[in-house]
């Protein structure tokens, strides 16, 4: 057989797909067509262990970890679809959970396809899965599987090349093919830069004459060996994870594996030392411990309160049709990232809760890769609350492709009194030494730049630190004369000055209490000296309790 053109192999992933968007009407709702190649669709609860990455499948190896391929990437704060019946939706009793933190094999490299091609992500909570039919066990047997022993497969990939993926998880039965027909079969194919050689780390598994296999997005999912305990128990064997192959079920060349066995040692002691698992294989101390079970039944332990006047925020996203457009961030001041979350689960309310410590700046940042807000069938929201006080909400065909907003995290009862001290570190446009003393020297120019205003908000007069202004200001009624905020009486807030429609109140702040914050319906990005006229400029770009 002559060799075939790496340039028709590809890694089983969907990531490798373009997307092009196209102006299209809101309120809308897409179609996914409707199954691994030549499989079935699952039945609730079938394999309660199977994981929805999005562009990759994995497997709930414990109860706070995921294993699936390396080449996946990446999936730090992505969320996942524990025990995936349905594509993005929370059914047959499937739950959502984030990757907190995500660790690729060392041994692999993601250039040439070396051999161990695993990763692990530690989950945000622990998941509680049903486990009184089924339990997926680590396979530490390097001479299993055997040849022509049946292997179960299960994801959500493409039917086809050019086609989309199923609606519904789907799986396959395959036959482990002999390891030196294996090796024969994959060294027709060659390229200096990409290694396909099959080594013992390494096996495959389909059809010869092809027809049923993985697909794109398969990449990552478990292939297990099924047996049956003689108290009906089915006890499903993780032995290898779908690592490549040429799309899809061509005949006379089977998908490849990473073989567990080969790393069950570094799954395992990566999972209790540096992920510090609660998994039946780690101790109690974090350490391993010889079990071979992967999967215990552990309910996730309720979040701490905040401690030490820390004050609680909770961040609320409910999400459209195109979930998977969504995504936000929290920085601080100088914007290190506090959290971010990159979401998949359609129509889902997410909520997520964090301590802050009080009287900090934030700056909450919210993007949709389409450019549509969450207008995808249902309408989504997102609001954002402090210490029971919402500071903001906006429906989802309230923005566009992405909505920046700087907060303070204060209480309700003190909201009102403002901050007013300046940034020490603060640095115009990152220059040196131009901090909020230079800013004060030319307010009515620097004061208008995005973000300004938050961070010097003594030197600017911005409305939200409650202070009167120092500069005098023009009272229109009943006679057109100068004054001062330390001249004015509390009953004189309402008459008119300055220009337009404003009041005394608008100058004189903390003499007025005229202290609140910004409507839902209009929120401002940077401020005008001495005034609290709303002015929007172009947004920047861009732990959980």
């Amino acid at each position: 057989m002559p060799p075939i053109a790496i340039s028709r192999l590809v890694p089983i992933l969907l990531a490798i797909l373009s997307i092009v968007v196209v102006a299209r009407p809101k309120k809308r709702t897409p179609k996914v067509s409707n199954f691994v190649v030549g499989g079935d669709i699952i039945g609730p609860g079938d394999y309660p262990y199977f994981v929805e990455l999005g562009t990759c499948g994995g497997a709930l190896i414990a109860p706070d970890v995921v294993l699936f391929a390396a080449h996946c990437g990446d999936m730090t704060n992505k969320q996942f679809n524990i025990g995936s019946y349905h594509r993005s939706y929370l059914e047959a009793g499937s739950q959502e959970r984030f990757c907190e933190q995500w660790i690729p094999d060392p041994e692999f490299e993601v250039l040439n396809y070396s051999d161990s091609d695993f990763a692990l992500c530690k989950l945000n909570e622990p998941v509680s899965i049903d486990q009184s039919k089924i339990r997926l066990e680590l396979n530490d047997d390097y001479s299993v599987p055997t040849d022509g022993e049946a292997l179960r497969i299960m994801g959500l990939g493409r039917l086809e090349p050019d086609a989309y993926g199923p609606e519904y998880v789907n799986d396959v039965v395959v036959p482990y093919v002999n390891h030196d027909e294996c090796k024969a079969v994959w060294s027709s194919i060659s390229d200096n830069n990409f290694n396909v050689s099959i080594t013992d780390n390494k096996f495959c598994a389909g059809y010869v004459n092809g027809g049923k296999d993985v697909c794109n997005g398969d990449s990552g999912g478990p292939l297990v060996k099924r047996t049956i305990d003689a108290d009906g128990m089915i006890v499903d064997t993780h032995v290898g994870v779908v690592s490549y192959g040429i799309p899809c079920a061509k005949p006379g060349y089977p998908s490849v594996y990473a073989r567990t066995s080969s790393r069950v040692d570094w799954i395992k002691t990566t999972s209790c030392n540096s992920l510090h698992s609660i998994a039946s294989f780690c101790d109690t101390d974090g350490t391993r411990v010889d079990d071979d079970v992967a999967v215990v039944d552990v309910a996730p332990a309720p979040s701490p309160p905040c401690e030490n006047g820390q004050l609680e925020l909770v961040v609320s996203v409910k999400t459209d049709y195109s979930a998977y457009q969504i995504s936000w961030g929290l920085y601080t001041a100088d914007d290190s990232l506090v959290m971010e979350r990159i979401y998949r689960i359609r129509y889902h309310l997410n909520q997520h809760t964090l301590c802050l410590d009080p009287g900090e700046r934030f700056k909450f940042v919210i993007r949709d890769s389409a450019g549509d807000g969450m207008c995808t069938g249902d309408y989504g929201y997102f609001s954002v609350v402090v210490d029971g006080e919402e500071k903001f909400r906006k429906e989802g065909d309230q923005f566009d492709g992405k909505y920046t907003r700087w907060f303070y995290s204060t209480k309700p009862e003190t909201a009102k009194q403002g901050v007013c001290q300046d940034e020490l570190g603060f640095k115009y446009n990152g220059r040196p030494g131009k901090g909020c003393n230079w800013v004060a020297k030319n307010t009515k120019k620097r004061c208008k730049k995005e973000g300004v205003a938050e961070a010097c908000p003594s030197a600017c007069d911005n409305f939200c630190a409650c202070r009167d202004s120092t500069m005098p200001f023009t009272i229109k009624e009943p006679s057109k004369e100068r004054s001062k905020c330390e001249k004015i009486a509390p009953s004189d807030c309402g008459r008119k000055a300055g220009r337009g429609r404003k009041t005394i109140a608008d100058f004189c702040y903390g003499t007025c209490q005229n202290c609140n914050l910004p409507s839902n319906d209009d929120v401002p990005s940077t401020f005008s000296k001495h005034s609290n006229n709303r002015k929007r400029t172009k947004s920047k770009p861009f732990k959980e309790k």
